[in-house]
């Protein structure tokens, strides 16, 4: 097994599967291996024929399973979010956050909110100054009062 090691699924249709796996060795940029399935127990048969004591970084999705197969089999090895998964999540918890912030608004400044979804992720340094104005009457109307409750939503994503 390589140094880092990375495993994702994909859509298929190879032996009536929806999904297969590829196995990856992500310094190096290749391929190693694509299984039929993403089961646990075609995971678990293909890591055990293998030494991984050279494994340093498992890299996934947050799936359960790959974090089974990396707490079983690369112990030794730190267990990575990939980045497109983490961000994802994090957008999705802004979002959450975004739309709960605008509920607690009149029609005009409920706008302002909805209308904004671009402008708050987009680098402050690359707005305009009329969109920079935006964004800082956002920030401002949202209150640090606020963040217990958009934790919350945070968790709840």
């Amino acid at each position: 097994m390589p140094e880092v090691i990375g495993i994702d699924e994909f859509k298929g249709d190879t032996g009536g599967e929806k999904y297969q796996c590829i196995i990856t060795d992500i310094k190096n940029g290749r391929v190693l291996d694509v299984l039929p399935t993403r089961y646990k127990h075609e995971l678990v048969s293909y890591f055990e024929g293998f030494d991984r004591s050279q494994t340093t970084h498992f890299v996934s999705d947050m799936w359960d399973t790959y974090a089974n197969i990396s707490n079983t089999f690369f112990r030794n090895a730190y267990h990575v979010i990939d980045k497109y998964h983490f961000i994802r999540q994090v957008f999705w918890a802004f979002e959450a956050v975004r739309k709960e912030e605008q509920k607690k608004y009149r029609k005009d400044s409920r706008l302002l909110f909805k209308r904004s979804k671009t402008l708050l992720t987009k680098q402050y340094e690359y707005l305009s100054p009329e969109e920079k104005a935006t964004v800082d009457s956002i920030l401002y109307m949202s209150t640090p009062t606020d963040l217990p409750k958009a934790a919350t939503i945070r968790s709840r994503c």
